[in-house]
Formats: C-alpha cells, sequence, structure tokens
C-alpha cells in the first residue's frame, strides 16, 4: 500500500478504521505462515500421531512380532509378555494363565497398560520380570529404561459345584530406572533391542536408527560399547545389511553350545535364496560377538537351526 492512498483512507474515521483492520489482517496472515511449533509439536502433549521429527514413520508401530517374553513357568501354563505402541504411546504388561496345559480352553487374561509422555520406539526383555522401553522423549533425548515388574498372579477358586475358576492379575512395575538418556548423532533413536546373553552383567544389544550401528550397553554400569556397524570400523564387526529394517530382534542359545542373535528381515524367513537375516554369534558363550554373517533360508536349515531342537529352551526377545 503506498504513502498516497494511505493518505486518503486515513481522511476520515471510517477510513482509519478500515485501514487499520486490512494491516491486522495481514499481520496475522504472516504469522500463519511462519509460526511456531504448536503445543502437540512442541510439548508432546496427545495426539494422534507423533510428528515426524519426533519417529521417523518406520518406528511409529510396533515391530511384527507380537510380543516381548517376560515370564514363562516350568509347566507352560503361565506367560507374561509385552506389547508397545508408539502412537498411543503406551507400553502394556499381558498375563495369560492356561488352566489346561494342552489346550487353549478356559485361558484366563489381565493386562496392564502403561501410558507415557513420550513416544516408545523398541522394547526388550532384560531378565525375568524385566523390561527395557527405548524412546524419544520431547527433548529429542533418546532414552533407554528398565522397568521391573513384581511377579503375575494366579488365584484359584473351588466352586461349590466341584469346578474350579481361574483369574490372573497382571504384575504392577515395582521400578524404574533410567540406563541412557542423551541427544548424540549416531545414537539417535533405538531401532531395536534383545537381551545380550553371558557376559559379567546383564546387557542389552541395542541397534541406533541414524546410523545403524549396533552396541552393548550395561545394566549396572550404564557403559555403551560399540561391536558391530554398517561402515568399517577398527575392532568392530561390519556388515551393510545393518543398515536395512528388521522385523524382529533374538537371543537364543544352541544345544551344542553358543549364543546366536537373529535380525530378521521383512519377507519370508524361509525362502531358500533369499537373504533373510543377520545372524551375528558368541560360539564361546563369553559375551562378547565374534561373528556377523547374512544367511539365506537354505544356509539356516542346512546347519539344523530350523529345528526346535537345536535350540535350548532360552529364547529370548
Amino acid at each position: 500500500m503506498s504513502g498516497v492512498s494511505i493518505a486518503v483512507v486515513c481522511r476520515t474515521t471510517r477510513g482509519l478504521r478500515r485501514l487499520v483492520a486490512v494491516l491486522v489482517a495481514t499481520v496475522t496472515s504472516v504469522a500463519a505462515c511462519t509460526s511456531a511449533p504448536t503445543m502437540s509439536e512442541r510439548d508432546g502433549a496427545p495426539s494422534d500421531r507423533p510428528p515426524t521429527f519426533i519417529i521417523p514413520d518406520e518406528l511409529r508401530s510396533s515391530a511384527d512380532f507380537p510380543g516381548i517374553d517376560l515370564h514363562r513357568d516350568s509347566i507352560a501354563r503361565l506367560f507374561v509378555f509385552a506389547n508397545y505402541d508408539p502412537a498411543a504411546r503406551s507400553v502394556t504388561i499381558v498375563a495369560r494363565y492356561f488352566p489346561d496345559a494342552t489346550s487353549h480352553a478356559n485361558v484366563v487374561q489381565d493386562d496392564d497398560t502403561y501410558a507415557m509422555r513420550v513416544w516408545p520406539t523398541a522394547i526388550a526383555t532384560v531378565g525375568d520380570h524385566q523390561l527395557a522401553v527405548a524412546s524419544r522423549n520431547t527433548s529429542g533425548d533418546t532414552v533407554i529404561e528398565l522397568w521391573t515388574f513384581a511377579p503375575s498372579q494366579v488365584n484359584s477358586q473351588t466352586q461349590a459345584d466341584g469346578t474350579v475358576s481361574h483369574s490372573v492379575v497382571a504384575g504392577q512395575r515395582t521400578a524404574k530406572t533410567t540406563l541412557y538418556a542423551a541427544s548424540v548423532t549416531g545414537r539417535h533413536l533405538v531401532k531395536g533391542m534383545c537381551r545380550r546373553l553371558g557376559g559379567t552383567e546383564p546387557a542389552i544389544l541395542v541397534q541406533f536408527y541414524d546410523s545403524s550401528d549396533v552396541y552393548v550397553l550395561g545394566v549396572q554400569s550404564h557403559v555403551l560399547t560399540l561391536v558391530a556397524s554398517p561402515t568399517s570400523a577398527a575392532g568392530v564387526l561390519s556388515n551393510p545389511m545393518l543398515s536395512q529394517r528388521f522385523t524382529s530382534y533374538s537371543a537364543r542359545e544352541l544345544v551344542s553350545g553358543g549364543f546366536v542373535y537373529t535380525l530378521r528381515l521383512p519377507g519370508d524367513d524361509w525362502e531358500p535364496s533369499e537373504i533373510s537375516m543377520l545372524v551375528l554369534r558368541d560360539p564361546n558363550e563369553d559375551g562378547a560377538l565374534d561373528s556377523i554373517e547374512a544367511l539365506d533360508g537354505e544356509t539356516h536349515w542346512s546347519r539344523g537351526w530350523g529345528r526346535s531342537t537345536s535350540w535350548s529352551d532360552l529364547w529370548t526377545y
């Protein structure tokens, strides 16, 4: 608006009011195009989906595997497992009891959901009734916590007609400890985790999103140690396929000896000619990873790894 037109409009009170209205509308329009993040974007107030700068698309839904084992009794009747939902900002503990160990009849279940102020991106069992929970907070820090739960309880009651009814109560969380909290390039967001077997202390195998590097995180010491990377580095296992997206991370023990960590790729696990997994191995069970390799279904089966009899009962996620 030129100086001449302003002078003309301002000759009357009505014109002055019109000028003020135009200027206010213009300023408001500009501000709308350059506004700061909303409260839900900046401070993590509840919303349907997390902002894209907080959680990438591929980490916005939980892993394909249906649950993370927290406990199973020796007669396979009580199972406790965990699920997580990044969009809902929650972790759910499920206790499921099978009165008849040979069938799924009359199964009872109890769910307990823990709402979070942050977005969980991965979970893993650390030990009986212990869960590692990785998340990103509204300040951009990557956080890994250790949650400890009381044992779930099964209650049985004999009715007047002689039948027995059962109920189960999921154990409550009794402690929450921060193992890691930082915003460091190369360690932004946790891509996946599983329990590290063996070693001198309980630990977690952690893969970060931005670098795809794999670390061991000590539960007691809180020390991070780089053990594998998609790029070459002295003293570190390397394989470029670590940069791929994996649907699950698991740790198992061979009956013949040795720990095997499996990172599964999307698709058919058993396709003979296609690479379907990355495997990291600790053959002497000292807690140190000694090798990494990509496997197709045919090689997996030729080693006997497709048979349940090849593995001990130790199977953790």
